[in-house]
């Protein structure tokens, strides 16, 4: 199936999901009080007289929230040390978001959660490394911990150059991951490996993200493609996958974590396509292959910005600083991530202080690159910025070369 054929499939199955999301979601509704059970994630946010966090509903008397992400409130309480509490809380559904509020007394029951092999290394990590920022950072950057894990000088940093995407477990680190693993073996037997590897760190490693799960099932679809000696359909494998991901999780239409990864990803694979005449023209301007790879990752980062400018604009402040700060500071995460994919494999029994160096390395670099901070705010709504993003994709999908950087002409409606 070419990349045409995978676009009509994409835009046919966006318009099946918006018309279920009416089934899966209430819209702005009070659902009432009722008990639930709730996996939280990350650390609670102390307020004035209640404790906010993050949480997933598994269980109890809404099943039609089941498998979904909300924000729970709990007043009268300062901590929960717990990760599984079963509890009766009032529910509201607010623009396709889940939010609970509860006293803790009505927290009824304290689940002691089982422990799998994402929680038992997570814990071997917290011993080993003895840093608590590098813990930190591994943490979040390869289990894909809530980024609130982070000491808040190095949550700040990450959000004020832009580089809180090399955190998000996303397409990045599975192709990172898929790379180190295929040249670990020969040809067909590496490609095995990589299927293996990203398959095992996706499903029982990794939250299960938007992102991660439509770049997982992009990857090994091209993967299994090359297995065959064929080239793969970059840009209809996007689509594709974008397809099967909302086929079953139609409510991810609405995830800005899905849209951001979507269209990072569409404008990398078209800022690249029809290329030839700059290839040419680098190959015989730079005859040491470093510079060519040095230009190519300025370029990548340049057309990843205006794919994601409009949606963060729309929700959050813009940091054009991340063009130049990310092939600065992504270069060190190869290392880092390769040295930590050793320290899983081996149960962390190898020696943890690499880890600690590339992880205060890293750090110390952002904190430096955060000094630069320049950003601004725009009040783009979400329709407006969905309109550029597809505007600029256009442009760039016919657009050869040079003229590429025609495509950032829609970014100027940023600002009006």
């Amino acid at each position: 199936m070419g990349h045409p054929q995978s676009l009509l499939l994409f835009l046919l199955i966006l318009l099946f999901s918006i018309f279920r999301l009416s089934d899966l979601y209430p819209e702005d509704e009070d659902l009432g009080k009722g008990y639930m059970v709730l996996e939280l994630r990350g650390v609670p946010k102390q307020r004035e007289n209640y404790i906010e966090i993050k949480c997933d509903v598994v269980g109890g008397e809404f099943p039609e929230i089941y498998g979904k992400s909300a924000f729970l409130k709990v007043y009268g309480v300062e901590s929960l040390e717990f990760r599984k509490v079963g509890i009766e809380a009032n529910v509201k559904v607010r623009k396709g978001g889940i939010f609970l509020s509860a006293s803790y007394r009505d927290i009824k029951a304290i689940y002691p959660k089982e422990k799998g092999i994402r929680d038992r290394l997570i814990e071997k990590a917290e011993q080993s490394i003895r840093d608590k920022e590098v813990s930190s950072l591994f943490l979040t950057y390869l289990f894909g911990e809530e980024q609130d894990v982070l000491p808040l000088r190095v949550q700040s940093s990450f959000g004020l150059t832009g580089l809180i995407h090399l955190l998000v477990v996303s397409g990045s680190h599975v192709t990172l991951i898929a790379l180190m693993l295929s040249k670990a073996a020969p040809y067909r037997y590496g490609i095995f490996l990589s299927l293996l590897g990203i398959t095992l760190y996706v499903f029982l490693l990794v939250p299960h993200e938007p992102p991660i799960l439509r770049a997982y099932v992009m990857l090994f679809l091209a993967l299994f493609v090359k297995l065959f000696y064929r080239r793969p359909d970059i840009l209809g494998l996007l689509f594709f996958s974008g397809s099967l991901i909302l086929l079953f999780y139609p409510h991810y239409i609405k995830s800005y974590s899905f849209w951001l990864s979507f269209f990072a990803t569409l404008y990398l694979i078209l800022s690249l396509r029809n290329t030839e005449v700059i290839k040419n023209f680098l190959n015989m301007k730079f005859k040491v292959k470093a510079w060519y790879y040095l230009f190519i990752s300025f370029w990548s980062s340049l057309f990843a910005f205006c794919g994601t400018a409009p949606l963060v604009a729309s929700f959050s402040l813009v940091a054009p600083l991340s063009i130049v700060a990310t092939p600065i500071v992504a270069p060190f995460f190869i290392p880092f991530t390769a040295y930590s994919l050793l320290e899983v494999v081996s149960s962390f029994n190898l020696p943890t202080f690499p880890l600690e160096v590339l992880g205060k390395l890293i750090i110390k670099l952002v904190n430096t690159l955060s000094s630069l901070e320049f950003t601004f705010m725009s009040s783009t709504s979400l329709e407006k910025a969905i309109f550029i993003e597809t505007l600029g994709a256009f442009a760039l999908y016919f657009l050869k070369d040079w003229w590429k950087l025609l495509a950032f002409g829609p970014l100027v409606l940023l600002l009006f």
